[in-house]
Order: C-alpha cells, then sequence, then structure tokens
C-alpha cells in the first residue's frame, strides 16, 4: 500500500517506508541576489554580503482569477479568466554596523533616482532596466541544507526603497535592527526552466548551475571542515 492510500488515519510516521511522510520543515533556504552591474561592477561581495544577511524572504501566491456567468434562475457558472502574478517579493537584512547593507541599497537607488535631484545617474545612454534590475534566486532546501525541494528566479528585480527608518531613534529601546525592503518583480523561472534551460531562462541557466548551487555546496563543505578540525568545538 502506497502512503497516500492511508486516507482513514492519515498517520504516516513510523518506518516502513511505504508509510512514511516527511513534512516540509520550513526555514531551511538560500535566497542569493545578483545585483546589477552596470552600478556594482564585477565584484561579487555587495551580492554576497546582502545573501548572507537576508533573514526573510515573503513571497505571494499566483492567483487564477475567475470570470461568472450569470444565467437563468440565479445560477452562476465561473470560468477562469487570468492569472495574477507576483509583482513584489518582501525581504529583510540585518543592519550591521557599519552600515554597508544599507549602503547597498542607497547606491542602488541613487543610480535608479537620485536622491536629492530626482533624475537617474545612469548617463550616458545608460539608463535601461537591463541596467538598474538583476536577479533574485531563491532556493528551498531540506534539512540537511543541500538536497534542493524547490527553486525559483525572480527577473526584472529592483528595490522600491531606500530604508531610512533602520536609523529611527528611540532612547528606551536598544536592540538588533532588520531592514525591510520591497522588490518590483517581473517574471518568474521555475527550477525546472532553469536547470533545462527553457526559453528566456536559457541565459540564467548557467549562472544558476554553474556559479550559485557550486558555492552553497562549497560553503556548507567549508563549515563542516572548520568544525571537525577546530579543537575549540566539541
Amino acid at each position: 500500500m502506497a502512503w497516500y492510500d492511508n486516507i482513514f488515519s492519515r498517520s504516516f510516521g513510523g518506518t516502513y517506508e511505504d508509510y512514511v511522510v516527511d513534512p516540509f520543515i520550513s526555514g531551511y533556504g538560500y535566497p542569493y541576489f545578483t545585483l546589477p552591474s552596470a552600478i556594482f561592477g564585477n565584484d561579487t561581495t555587495a551580492e554576497l554580503k546582502l545573501s548572507a544577511t537576508c533573514r526573510t524572504l515573503n513571497l505571494n501566491n499566483i492567483t487564477l482569477e475567475t470570470t461568472v456567468d450569470d444565467v437563468v434562475g440565479g445560477i452562476k457558472a465561473h470560468y477562469p479568466s487570468r492569472l495574477t502574478m507576483i509583482e513584489e517579493i518582501n525581504a529583510s537584512f540585518l543592519a550591521d554596523m557599519d552600515g554597508e547593507i544599507v549602503n547597498i541599497f542607497r547606491k542602488w537607488i541613487n543610480y535608479i533616482r537620485d536622491i536629492r535631484y530626482g533624475t537617474a545617474n545612469l548617463i550616458n545612454n545608460q539608463y535601461s532596466k537591463k541596467n538598474y534590475s538583476a536577479i533574485i534566486y531563491y532556493f528551498v532546501v531540506k534539512p540537511d541544507g543541500e538536497t534542493i525541494v524547490d527553486g525559483f528566479a525572480f527577473t526584472g528585480c529592483f528595490p522600491k526603497s531606500f530604508p531610512m527608518d533602520v536609523y529611527s531613534l528611540d532612547l528606551a529601546t536598544n536592540e538588533k535592527k532588520l531592514i525591510e525592503v520591497s522588490f518590483s518583480v517581473d517574471n518568474i523561472y521555475t527550477l525546472k526552466e532553469l536547470i533545462s534551460g527553457e526559453g528566456e531562462s536559457n541565459g540564467i541557466s548557467a549562472k544558476f548551475q554553474n556559479s550559485i548551487l557550486q558555492r552553497i555546496r562549497n560553503v556548507k563543505q567549508t563549515i563542516q571542515k572548520n568544525y571537525r578540525s577546530s579543537s575549540n568545538l566539541k
């Protein structure tokens, strides 16, 4: 009997493989924030800082909207009309003492619209979405920290706010601060599309496979190696 045949008790524990269903455990995942090279150059240090300090990543559902046809006697028939896609994702980042994370967003916003003059700093005909938007990757993994359950690439992303509120003052409160930022999103690519390089995701696929996944594995291996070799950790 397969686990899904157990519709009576819905008990999926134990050790018999045909019955066991491991529930999805949240809180294990890797967001990776790329940054536009026209603004930040080819150095990935800022990307790593942003990705490492990300504490939450909130996604909205994709909604299938319907239209209703009213017929005789008040009977209604419902039909799918259109999709409401994800137009933004919300993330929070740990604010560091030196203000490096705040400065990443300050620089990004300033290039799109200078906060003093209201005009773009991408000059010499560089003002184009390809030069101020980026890709945000997100990989959901199992608790082993490596086995990928699902993955997404959000394209056309840029921050919709410059986080000044992190520096708000309250003399009675002394605590760490999180920087909360909403990112505009154009398109979403799934794990299958990224791996296969289907359609427009072909250009994303190479970076997905060769860089980010390998970086995840390298970091995990480094942590494990240092842990095992350290005499201070028992």
